[in-house]
């Protein structure tokens, strides 16, 4: 939250647990392990199930050519054309989080060979609209109460603190307050994204070789018609496509 404000967290967050392949990149070496993992750690319950590496040496790039999802941490600072630049193939979309910019971008190769640099990808399905508008007042309230104990402590003005979301310049120290407010929040979006799922679940099924049969352990079909159709893309992939459920 030094780096990002709380709407790019939330999609950085979105990408991690739609197990979309996270590239993170910073020329201080310092950042990459406590974000990526501090990013991994807000999953809770959930746990990530893919190749986590918060420092990718420069001799095994050619591993990011896997189609597997994977989170990865690069020790330099991002241009545009660090796939080109390196002869490196992607089959898909890879999802670049430079934290010295503050920036988030999506690369997708091209018909062409070449790369395209975009804001927004349409197989990567948004959250469910009442779940963000959870987890964004809760994160605003958060940040809100630290940046009006900040400005007490220092006798700053309200003017004079950061854009809403975004609760300062990187260096700062967070008490354990902050950090314990934030898991608290993530669990609580996280509980409420399947708040309903165990209604689904059929504990008496197993397959003739004697263990669960996901198909029939869990009715998709039957909770993927409780959810407005806006949402089912998140849940349909979510519920049906990712290791993390």
């Amino acid at each position: 939250f030094e780096y990002f404000n709380q709407e790019q967290i939330i999609n950085i967050y979105r990408y991690i647990m739609l197990e979309q392949r996270v590239l993170f990149f910073s020329s201080n070496y310092t950042l990459l392990n406590p974000f990526i993992y501090g990013m991994i750690s807000l999953l809770y319950p959930f746990e990530y199930q893919y190749q986590v590496v918060t420092i990718l040496p420069e001799d095994n790039f050619i591993t990011l050519e896997s189609i597997t999802p994977f989170i990865g941490g690069i020790n330099m600072t991002y241009d545009d054309n660090f796939f080109s630049d390196r002869d490196l193939t992607i089959s898909d979309h890879v999802v670049i989080v430079d934290i010295d910019h503050s920036q988030i971008s999506i690369v997708i190769p091209t018909e062409l060979g070449d790369f395209q640099v975009v804001d927004f990808c349409k197989d990567i399905p948004e959250f469910p609209k009442n779940s963000r508008k959870r987890i964004e007042k809760s994160l605003n309230n958060i940040i809100s109460d630290l940046n009006k104990k900040r400005s007490q402590d220092k006798g700053e003005s309200k003017t004079e603190l950061k854009r809403e979301g975004h609760i300062g310049m990187p260096n700062i120290t967070i008490d354990t307050t902050f950090n314990d407010n934030i898991s608290e929040a993530f669990f609580d979006f996280n509980a409420n994204l399947l708040a309903s799922y165990s209604k689904y679940l059929n504990f008496d099924f197993y397959s003739s070789q004697g263990m669960p049969d996901f198909d029939s352990l869990f009715k998709l079909e039957e909770c993927l018609k409780e959810f407005y159709s806006c949402d089912k893309d998140f849940y349909s992939k979510f519920l049906s496509e990712t290791q993390i459920f």
